[in-house]
């Protein structure tokens, strides 16, 4: 179905030009081109034939992006609404209830202000969960190597986790 780029919506299967891509949120308007066009924002991941799973949904755990298109464009959509899931679920929102200033660089800037310290937050009691999984690990019995081979971490961190100097 053809439509204009300011009707995608959460987990909408779209096409354009540039590829094919699954939309983590709807269409979203931001400021004009340089030409003064009017823009969208859309953030997607990258179509890789993801299917829905046997719970109903389609996981998406890979990276999202945002790309924006001049609002007189047209896509493809092939699938409409797809029940998903993505890893950016389970962020805390932007907030709108402050000042975000007047200018495109001052709201991304005072946008960036707002997020860093929530998501560095997150991603800190990830680490917490990640090391105790690690020393529950060594515990266990589990060969060094295999740990920084299933935690991404190299030896070296892997035994300073286990001697507390991480």
């Amino acid at each position: 179905m053809q439509t204009n780029v300011t009707e995608i919506r959460r987990g909408d299967r779209f096409s354009d030009a540039r590829g094919t891509y699954i939309a983590i949120g709807a269409a979203t308007p931001t400021g004009p081109d340089r030409e003064g066009n009017p823009r969208v924002n859309i953030i997607c991941v990258k179509d890789e034939g993801d299917t829905v799973g046997p719970d109903g949904l389609m996981h998406l755990d890979r990276s999202a992006r945002a790309i924006q298109r001049r609002t007189d464009r047209t896509v493809e959509i092939q699938d409409r609404e797809i029940p998903i899931t993505h890893k950016m679920d389970r962020l805390p929102e932007y907030t709108d209830e402050v000042d975000l200033g007047s200018t495109d660089r001052e709201k991304d800037a005072n946008l960036l202000r707002i997020r860093i310290p929530q998501v560095v937050r997150i991603l800190e009691e990830q680490g917490s969960e990640r090391d105790l999984l690690i020393r529950k690990g060594l515990h266990a019995g589990i060969p060094v190597i295999e740990l920084a081979e299933l935690s991404g971490l190299s030896r070296a961190r892997i035994y300073q986790i286990r001697d507390g100097r991480r």
